[in-house]
């Protein structure tokens, strides 16, 4: 006689797959976010927080406030951006 209670439909297969995907996919975003968090913390640490890691120059502070973590002033960035547009396609 088989246990019903193992045995589990597709739909609850996907749900569960969907769920485990969606949880690793939420860690590896919150590893990138601490990451970051840490890169601004050394570059405080030299002295170099603020300055953009393209040109050198000073990150406008209005997008540090937005975002303290952002590494590139608003040029350097769009032409990142620019740049590797081709990996960022939905």
């Amino acid at each position: 006689e088989v246990d019903r209670s193992e045995v589990n439909d597709r739909a609850e297969e996907v749900d569960r797959d969907w769920a485990s995907l969606l949880t690793r996919a939420d860690l590896n975003r919150q590893l990138t976010e601490i990451k970051a968090c840490h890169e601004a913390l050394s570059r405080l640490d030299s002295g170099h927080y603020g300055e953009c890691i393209e040109c050198g120059e000073s990150i406008e502070l209005n997008r540090l406030s937005a975002n303290p973590v952002t590494l590139r002033c608003l040029v350097c960035q769009a032409e990142f951006e620019k740049e590797n547009s081709h990996t960022h396609t939905a």
